[in-house]
């Protein structure tokens, strides 16, 4: 059993199913490194503080996994090289993300892929969720090496229940970054053409970005705003279609829980989406309302969603990532001791 510092920015499901996976074999120090000082603060000083905290919480450890290449990742690394300890970094999306005249991504913004790219080409090990995200990487990244585990899913928490409704569903936290990548917008568009059918939104809203698509929404999309896990999967289960109409994935964790509660998926073929859903659900193009609202009546009128299951359970449940990120955290440990990295301030 390795003592393992654990390096996160918030608790997401995947950080935190990650996380589990770790603490069955190893000991964990937890530290939340998030982008912005909780209190609203000073953001320098917090991120500064972060690094201290990094550096004092390595000396004890015998490793570290860090959730994201961005600045925590870095300061990850930059510390377990001084000290001579093994260093994980996942790249979960954003961090490794590149989209050509969209600005979404840190590759895009010249100091942060350079903090990025440091994290990635320094550390013993990088892990990529989806080939498409590893492909991405790659543009700019040499890591030392690299191992692509997919993002796994607890599939007995799901399944179908009850008769599915005539209804299409997204799940989407609402920012103004978000609704256009995440294809908010476009889905809230199409159903305009399927006056029918439900259409629901499910996420928070910063802000009045909410408002902003109530203004242009038909009257058949019902907005929820956030709710907890229980009606989230009850709506998943109830909906025959769920939607991920986005410029980008890394994965599409939201599809694949539908897929498991039965859900027809319809999705773009953009990022990884089409690792997930395959040939079981509809394609939709990136950007094209019209497009979409012909996807969704088709998975509509469809009897897919139980081959949708299927695909989930047998590809990506959660023991998969569990015996594969548990042999490739152990390969890295049990290599021998790495040179400490030249001291600098």
């Amino acid at each position: 059993m390795a003592r393992l510092l654990f390096v996160y920015q918030r608790m997401v499901t995947f950080v935190e199913h990650d996380r589990g996976i770790l603490s069955s074999e190893h000991e964990l120090e937890d530290l939340m490194f998030p982008l912005h000082s909780p209190a609203g603060g000073n953001t320098v000083g917090w991120l500064l503080g972060r690094h201290r905290a990094m550096k004092a919480a390595m000396r004890d450890v015998d490793g570290v996994f860090v959730w994201f290449g961005d600045l925590p990742g870095a300061s990850a690394v930059r510390w377990a090289r001084k000290y001579g300890k093994r260093s994980i970094v996942v790249a979960g999306g954003y961090d490794g993300a590149y989209l050509p005249g969209t600005g979404y991504g840190l590759q895009h913004r010249f100091g942060r892929r350079h903090v990025t790219r440091y994290a990635f080409n320094n550390a013993d090990l990088v892990l990529t969720v989806s080939k498409a995200l590893r492909k991405d990487l790659y543009r700019f990244c040499r890591p030392r090496r690299e191992v692509m585990i997919y993002n796994g899913l607890p599939t007995g928490l799901y399944s179908p229940k009850g008769t599915q409704e005539r209804k299409a569903l997204t799940v989407s936290e609402l920012t103004p970054q978000t609704i256009w990548r995440k294809g908010v917008r476009d889905f809230v568009r199409a159903a305009e053409s399927l006056a029918d059918v439900g259409f629901t939104v499910v996420g928070r809203s910063e802000g009045d970005t909410v408002e902003g698509l109530k203004a242009v929404a038909p009257d058949n999309v019902t907005f929820t705003g956030f709710i907890p896990f229980e009606e989230l999967l009850a709506r998943f289960q109830s909906h025959k279609v769920y939607v991920q109409a986005s410029a980008y994935e890394s994965f599409g964790y939201a599809p694949a829980e539908a897929m498991l509660c039965g859900a027809v998926p319809v999705v773009t073929r953009r990022g990884a989406l089409p690792e997930v859903v395959g040939d079981t659900g509809f394609y939709a193009p990136y950007g094209d309302p019209e497009g979409l609202a012909d996807a969704i009546g088709r998975a509509l009128a469809s009897d897919k969603g139980p081959s949708a299951r299927r695909r989930v359970v047998e590809r990506f449940p959660l023991e998969k990532r569990r015996d594969a990120l548990l042999g490739a955290v152990a390969g890295v440990l049990d290599r021998e001791a790495l040179p400490s990295a030249p001291s600098s301030t």
